[in-house]
C-alpha cells in the first residue's frame, strides 16, 4: 500500500510529531517525505518506509531494499543496524499501534465529520455512492479499509468538510482499534452475513464484532444498520440507531426493477425522496439507494442532490461489473464472496438477464471455517432451483457447490469444474458451452481470482 501525504506532513519532524517517535537523521536526509508505503515493490524515492509486522512477513527485513530504492525514511519499532545513505529514522514501539494512534491523532484535530461503513457485503459501493452524493469528499481508495489501509487513509485526507471510511474486519479486536481511530459521527453496517466467518468462529461474534463501530463513536453519533439486526442485539449501543429495511426508520416504496437497475422512493419519516435509481437490481441496488440517500439526508443534501448524486455513483464504478461481450451479457463481482453477497448476485444476474439463459461461474468462498462446506452446498442446492442453464466451478470448495446442484437435480451435462487457476481453461469452458446470448455471472472470492475468466472471454470474443 502506498499513500501520498498531504503538504502539511511532509515535513519529517511533522511526521515523527503525528507518530510519537523519535526522530535520527543519517547523512543529508531530505527535507521532505512526499508518501508513505508498506511495500517495497510500489515505494517511490523519497517516501516513508513503514515496516509492519504481519502474519507472514515483517517489514524490518525489507528496510535495506526501501532504503536502495530511495526511501526518505523508515518507520521502525525495531533497532536497526547502521545502514549508509540519506534518511530519517523514526522509531516507535509498535509500528502497527503507531500508525493507528497516528490517524488517531490527525482525526482528533481534523474538522471533518466522519462516515464509516462496514459489512459483510456492498460497503464498498455504499462508500462511494455517499463519497459522490456529498459532493466527492475523501474516501479511502481501493480495497485500503483494513487496520493499515484505513489509518493510512486518513493520513492522506486532505481538509474537508466529510471524510468517508470502509472498515472491513477479518479477525476479532480489529473493529475496535478502527472505531477508536476514526470516532465516527455516522456509522453504516450495510449487513451481517457469514463472509469471514471462519475466523471468528460463530455468527454471534462475528455480529458482536461488526457492532463494536459503535464503541468508538461520538455521543451525538447515528448508527444506521438493518431492521433484523437491530432488533436481534442483545445489549443496545449507547448512541442513536436508525434501522433500514421494510417498515424500518428509512425505507423504500415504489419499486420497480428491470434489466436498467431499479428504481425506487425513499421515505424517512414524513419526508419522501421520489425516483432514485441505481444500476444494479435486487436487493443489492435497493440496499445502496437506502444507504447512501439516509447518509445524504443526516448531512443536509437535498433531494436533486441525493437524486443526481446516486446517478452519478451508479455510472462510475459500482463493484458490480456489467460486459456485453459480443452477444453475451457479463456481470463479473470477482472482489469477494460470501453465501449471502453470491444469492443476491444471482437475482441481480436474473433482472439484467432479461429471459436470456443464465450461467454461473463461481469460485471458491474463503474463511468460512468449518462451515464451508455446508455454505458451498446450500448454494448450488439454491442455484439447481433457480433454473440456470450451466454452471462452472472453479476451486476445491467450490466443487461442493456443483455436487450439491447435481443431487437438486441440475443436469450433470451442464456442470463443469476446474481446478483453483485453471481461468483459461474456465473461460474456454463457457464459451464452447453456453448459449450465444447467456447472461453469465462470475464471482468468487478475490484471492480466486476470476476475474481473468472474465478478461479471458473479453478478448476472445
Amino acid at each position: 500500500m502506498r499513500i501520498e501525504l498531504p503538504f502539511e506532513l511532509r515535513d519529517p519532524t511533522a511526521l515523527a510529531s503525528l507518530f510519537e517517535c523519535t526522530l535520527q537523521k543519517a547523512g543529508d536526509a531530505p527535507i521532505e517525505i512526499g508518501g508513505i508505503s508498506t511495500d517495497t515493490r510500489e515505494l517511490l524515492a523519497g517516501d516513508l518506509f513503514l515496516a509492519l509486522r504481519g502474519e507472514r512477513t515483517d517489514g524490518h527485513a525489507y528496510i535495506c531494499d526501501a532504503l536502495s530504492k530511495g526511501a526518505g525514511g523508515v518507520l521502525c519499532h525495531e533497532k536497526i543496524p547502521p545502514i549508509s545513505g540519506n534518511y530519517w529514522v523514526l522509531a516507535c514501539k509498535d509500528t502497527s499501534t503507531a500508525l493507528l494512534a497516528a490517524a488517531k491523532r490527525k482525526r482528533a484535530v481534523a474538522g471533518a465529520r466522519v462516515i464509516a461503513v462496514t459489512g459483510s457485503a456492498g460497503k464498498t459501493t455504499a462508500k462511494e455512492a455517499i463519497a459522490t452524493i456529498l459532493g466527492g469528499v475523501p474516501c479511502n481508495k481501493g480495497n485500503f479499509n483494513s487496520t493499515v489501509g484505513m489509518p493510512l487513509s486518513l493520513l492522506e485526507f486532505p481538509t474537508a468538510k466529510y471524510w468517508v471510511c470502509e472498515l472491513g474486519i477479518n479477525h476479532v479486536g480489529e473493529m475496535n482499534e478502527m472505531a477508536s481511530a476514526l470516532s465516527p459521527d455516522v456509522a453504516v453496517i450495510t449487513n451481517v452475513g457469514n463472509a469471514h466467518i471462519g475466523n471468528f468462529g460463530d455468527f454471534p461474534t462475528l455480529l458482536s464484532q461488526k457492532m463494536m463501530i459503535a464503541e468508538g463513536m461520538r455521543e451525538d453519533g447515528i448508527l444506521l444498520l438493518p431492521k433484523e439486526i437491530k432488533a436481534s442485539l442483545p445489549q443496545k449501543p449507547r448512541c442513536r440507531m436508525l434501522s433500514f429495511g421494510e417498515g424500518a426508520d428509512l425505507s423504500t416504496e415504489n419499486i420497480a426493477m428491470d434489466r436498467s437497475g431499479v428504481c425506487c422512493d425513499f421515505r424517512v419519516g414524513k419526508r419522501v425522496i421520489t425516483n432514485l435509481r441505481w444500476p444494479i437490481a435486487g436487493v443489492i441496488g435497493q440496499t445502496v439507494i437506502t444507504i447512501a440517500a439516509a447518509v445524504g439526508v443526516l448531512c443536509g443534501r437535498d433531494d436533486e442532490q441525493i437524486r443526481a448524486g446516486l446517478l452519478q455513483a451508479g455510472a462510475c464504478a459500482p463493484r458490480m461489473r456489467v460486459f456485453h461481450v459480443g452477444t453475451r451479457l457479463l456481470l463479473e463481482d470477482c472482489y469477494n464472496a460470501s453465501p449471502e453477497a453470491v444469492m443476491a448476485a444471482f437475482e441481480s444476474l436474473r433482472y439484467l438477464a432479461a429471459g436470456r439463459p443464465t450461467v454461473a461461474v463461481l469460485g471458491d468462498m474463503l474463511e468460512l471455517g468449518t462451515q464451508s462446506r455446508a455454505m458451498h452446498a446450500m448454494l448450488g442446492e439454491v442455484l439447481a432451483k433457480s433454473g440456470f442453464y450451466a454452471l462452472f466451478t472453479v476451486g476445491c470448495a467450490a466443487f461442493e457447490i456443483a455436487r450439491a446442484a447435481r443431487r437438486a437435480g441440475m443436469a450433470a451435462a451442464r456442470i463443469y469444474s476446474f481446478e483453483a487457476g485453471e481461468c483459461d481453461a474456465t473461460a474456454d469452458a463457457v464459451l464452447r458451452h453456453t448459449p450465444a446470448n447467456a447472461a453469465i455471472l462470475i464471482k468468487g472470492s478475490h484471492a480466486m481470482h476470476l476475474e481473468r475468466v472474465c478478461e479471458k472471454i473479453r478478448r476472445t470474443l
